[in-house]
């Protein structure tokens, strides 16, 4: 029995990479050197991708940068452009920019022309400081059928990370396109909250001594979003007057973390009461969603998921523009329990395969609540978190 199934899988190996490697050779140029494919930085020798003569065109060059994360693969096309092609949902490649200057929160518009020459792949260009590999902004290119070209525009801004970036065109997806042009253009710069975002913390039972907050990622909504700062109060410190004093234009309910043992659930209710009561925006992560669902009427019980899932929009809602694989996004999780059905005063707007309450919309409130970790969008496998925690901004009309 055990070497029938040695047999298969090693039939399986071969037939897999027998299509990975005649894949590979459809969209390899006969006239590109072997080194293209080797090497890990390849500079494009393409009149397409050369400076353009505007004093407003920041970018001077463009890298062809390959990445083995998945199957991707990027290659100078023998006609006219580069190939870029991804052969799973998790794979990545990209067309990586040379480094510019930009003041903080500065808007690049980056325009794309493209022709989808096999499957579905996945576009966006993403914005990064220079020397890093997390998102600063990221945004979606539309969706092409096979055979066809377009030309589309998206809009990125800076953060507050120095003063160098870089560009990022990537594709991802099962799929190949041929990119025959891009441009970059500085335009202005973009609106901000003028208030702070408050994290109501109930990733401890106690405050840390130290007084920080220990949740790095959430910080990306000052660096990032342009919060003038993120706050944090713990939940036994979480009263109307210590909301009042910090005058927050966003609460954000916290996810668990191993200094959380045995919370008081009472003080813990208050928070959220207290929260709940204030009209303001909410978002609630992982814990923070279940316990808001609690407060509400919900119960929490077993239920784990861990890695990136899959999750399906079974509800039409704003907070889902602009996201390229729908009904279908892309999500971090990292749980052991679940939400077992939505609170009577929310609508359930999106599951995976193994937890149905993964998004939820609370009826005739600004509140928004996710199993899934979209704080994690900035990080490189996640970048459909990106998008949904801009869109929450503008549907909460934050930005001014």
């Amino acid at each position: 029995m055990n070497g029938i199934v040695s047999k298969r899988w090693t039939f399986a190996i071969l037939l897999t990479t027998f299509f990975a490697v005649g894949l590979f050779s459809l969209f390899r140029p006969p006239s590109a050197p072997a080194e293209v494919f080797l090497s890990k930085t390849v500079r494009i020798a393409n009149p397409t991708f050369r400076t353009v003569s505007d004093p407003e065109q920041p970018v001077k060059g463009w890298l062809f940068k390959l990445r083995k994360q998945g199957a991707a693969v990027l290659a100078p096309h023998s006609g006219k452009g580069a190939i870029l092609m991804a052969a799973s949902p998790k794979a990545r490649g990209e067309l990586l920019s040379s480094s510019f200057r930009l003041k903080p929160f500065r808007v690049v518009t980056v325009t794309l022309t493209w022709t989808v020459e096999l499957g579905s792949p996945v576009l966006f260009a993403c914005l990064r400081p220079a020397k890093d590999r997390f998102h600063v902004d990221l945004d979606f290119f539309p969706r092409v059928k096979p055979g066809r070209t377009r030309t589309a525009s998206v809009t990125l801004h800076a953060g507050t990370w120095g003063k160098d970036y870089c560009i990022a065109i990537a594709v991802t997806g099962t799929g190949a396109a041929r990119l025959t042009g891009v441009k970059v253009e500085k335009s202005g710069f973009a609106r901000r909250p003028e208030k702070p975002a408050l994290v109501l913390d109930m990733m401890r039972d106690a405050p840390r001594k130290d007084g920080s907050l220990g949740w790095p990622n959430i910080m990306r909504l000052a660096t990032v979003l342009g919060f003038p700062s993120v706050e944090h109060l713990h939940f036994t410190e979480f009263t109307a007057e210590a909301l009042k004093k910090a005058d927050p234009s966003l609460i954000v309910l916290s996810p668990s973390s191993r200094e959380l043992n045995k919370p008081d659930r009472t003080k813990v209710g208050a928070a959220l009461r207290v929260a709940a009561r204030s009209g303001l925006p909410v978002v609630g992560i992982c814990l923070g969603h279940q316990w808001f669902a609690r407060f509400h009427g919900s119960r929490v019980v077993s239920g784990k998921e861990w890695g990136t899932f899959r999750i399906k929009v079974v509800k039409d809602d704003p907070l889902f523009r602009g996201l390229p694989r729908l009904p279908f996004f892309y999500a971090s999780e990292s749980h052991n329990y679940m939400v077992d059905r939505p609170p009577s005063k929310a609508v359930l707007l999106a599951s995976s395969d193994t937890i149905k309450c993964q998004v939820f919309r609370y009826k005739g409130k600004p509140w928004y609540t996710f199993q899934c970790h979209i704080e994690r969008g900035w990080e490189d496998d996640c970048p459909e978190g990106c998008v949904l925690f801009k869109n929450l901004v503008r549907i909460f009309r934050l930005a001014r």
